[in-house]
């Protein structure tokens, strides 16, 4: 049964989205408070902007005295200005008016003020002009100055609108004491201050459009990481229902394979990637001794493979089973020990196979069976085959032995016989005889009573055939082409060897007679079509043209061609262009 509760993981994305919404919050608090100190720092310089262009102007102007300008409607003498030459009249007949910095910068705030929204002013706690005088907060502003502060700003409103107000001191100089001296200022003293209102609409503007761009962006990246955690309570609700559904498949998984394994007539017991038992099916209890209870989580070596029959520990680097967990490649042991739990030492054959997870090794499945009956059936049947070795090697010597005597008969009654045609027929059977009696004699004393070596045996063979017909080695070479180690079964090998003696023997007989010299050559190898081929050839005399060697009157070549097909191969006699040469092919098989 898959649990289909949201469980923990909804409530992680729950808490994850509190968490979020409260960055996200805080980040739109602290962007909002940045907007709005940027937006009063922007006012702010430019008031400063304003006032340092007010007062160069005045420094400007009160270095030089005032400016005279001409008298106009705008421009109209200054009455609170008691200096000589205020006014005066040009050679031109141009009447002039001597303008103050204060009555200059006056007329300057208010051209500016209409252009750009900016009003300056210049006030005094004792102005000359009344129009100058302050109101409460210039007023404190004033006082501060006189107490040490630099300046004073606030952010109000005026005339039904935001305004952010600016003041600075403003310092005697020594120019303004032409018209402020009998007032008692002294140059350097504080006469008064110069303020800035700069309009806070238009950053107000800004500001708020600011503040839009700054609410939408939160909100979007709010609403993307709310949907981000969506998704990724969905998948994890999904994948956390695909891993309560491989559970489940696992457990049921886990259930058929104990079904499985509990009808198992062998041991199976599994191992995690550290040799600690996870699981053992009830054959394995059973012929261990020890329930899946009693060992699991136990390391399985130290207690049911750590001995060997000379009760020597093994060592776990020596242990085929643990060896599986490094290197990840199967093993089968078909002769160990295990111990039971009683103390009891059994053998046992055991196939061990690694689990793999994500390309590591995570553990083993070790198969094992019992082999005490297979151990004693195998003694059994070595007992067995020992004895039917030694048995069938007493038959080879027996024929052996028999064929010698049969072969020591026709050597006797050949003496007796004058018929000198007659005495060689027996000479021929005795030697047909004796070559199969090679094969038995060295069964005899072989290790593999199957095969015998057949280059030794043909060697053997041809010397013997020398010896018989008196052969003078310096007259007639041999030269046996067998390679040392090729092995033939008995009813291929004697077969081979009397069609040898046969062939060999007409050689001697026929192909050297008179005293010829020259070579026999007797080969034997296996071609690619796995087709063996024996040949017999010579130098001699050659092969009468008139006589069909395969329909012959010829004891020795009759016997040659029925042993061929006995071998169920062919022979051929090849043309060549001096001697005689029989070649005898016949299947490997």
């Amino acid at each position: 049964m898959i649990n289909k509760s949201p469980g923990r993981i909804y409530r992680y994305a729950a808490a994850a989205a509190v968490v979020w919404t409260l960055i996200v919050a805080t980040s739109f608090v602290w962007n909002v408070y940045s907007e709005h100190k940027l937006t009063e720092d922007l006012a702010r310089n430019s008031a400063l902007a304003t006032f340092e262009k007010d007062h160069a102007f005045r420094l400007w102007a009160t270095s030089h005295g005032g400016v005279y300008v001409e008298v106009k409607e705008g421009t109209k003498p200054n009455p609170y200005l008691s200096v000589p030459d205020r006014d005066i009249i040009t050679p031109s007949g141009k009447r002039l008016t001597l303008m103050n910095p204060a009555y200059m910068m006056r007329q300057i705030m208010e051209q500016y003020a209409g252009l750009y929204g900016i009003i300056g002013k210049i006030t005094s706690l004792k102005p000359l002009r009344p129009e100058n005088a302050p109101d409460e907060w210039e007023e404190n502003a004033l006082k501060s100055f006189e107490s040490g502060v630099k300046e004073v700003f606030e952010f109000t409103v005026l005339y039904d609108k935001p305004y952010l107000r600016f003041m600075r001191p403003m310092i005697t100089q020594k120019g303004c004491l032409k018209c402020h001296s009998h007032q008692g200022y002294k140059e350097g003293q504080i006469r008064g201050g110069i303020g800035v209102y700069v309009p806070m609409e238009p950053y107000r503007v800004i500001e708020k459009r600011a503040l839009t761009a700054i609410a939408l962006s939160h909100t979007s990246f709010w609403l993307i990481g709310i949907a981000v955690m969506v998704i990724v309570a969905m998948r994890g609700r999904e994948r956390q229902i695909e891993r309560a559904r491989a559970e489940e498949n696992v457990r049921k998984s886990e259930e058929k394979l104990r079904s499985i394994t509990a009808s198992l007539g062998e041991g199976v017991y599994v191992l995690d990637d550290r040799g600690r038992l996870v699981f053992m099916n009830p054959e394995a209890e059973r012929l261990l001794g020890w329930t899946e209870k009693e060992l699991s989580g136990s390391v399985v070596h130290d207690i049911i493979h750590d001995h060997k029959s000379d009760v020597n520990g093994i060592p776990d680097k020596e242990c085929r089973v643990l060896s599986v967990l490094s290197s990840g490649a199967a093993c089968r042991n078909e002769n160990d020990m295990f111990i039971r739990k009683d103390g009891a030492v059994f053998p046992v054959a055991y196939t061990t196979t690694p689990i793999m997870e994500d390309g590591k090794v995570a553990g083993v499945v070790t198969v094992f069976s019992d082999i005490t009956l297979r151990k004693a059936y195998e003694e059994q049947m070595k007992r067995s085959m020992l004895e039917k070795e030694t048995l069938l090697k007493e038959i080879h010597h027996r024929v052996k032995n028999n064929m010698q005597v049969i072969t020591s008969i026709l050597s006797l009654q050949a003496k007796l016989i004058r018929d000198e045609a007659m005495a060689e027929i027996f000479r021929e059977s005795q030697a047909r005889i004796k070559s199969m009696a090679m094969v038995h004699e060295r069964l005899y004393r072989a290790e593999n009573l199957s095969k015998i070596g057949f280059a030794e045996y043909v060697r053997s063979l041809v010397f013997d055939i020398v010896r018989s017909y008196a052969v003078n080695s310096d007259r007639v070479k041999l030269k046996i082409d067998i390679a040392e180690g090729t092995e033939l079964n008995v009813d291929t090998a004697i077969p081979c060897g009397l069609i040898i003696n046969e062939l060999t023997s007409n050689s001697f007989k026929h192909a050297f007679r008179s005293g010829r010299e020259g070579t026999l050559k007797i080969s034997f190898c296996k071609n690619e079509d796995s087709e063996y081929i024996l040949t017999v050839s010579d130098d001699g005399a050659g092969f009468p043209k008139d006589i069909d060697f395969s329909d012959t009157s010829s004891l020795g070549l009759r016997l040659v061609n029925m042993l061929t097909k006995q071998l169920g191969g062919r022979i051929e006699m090849a043309d060549v262009p001096k001697g005689t040469e029989f070649k005898v092919r016949f299947g490997a098989d």
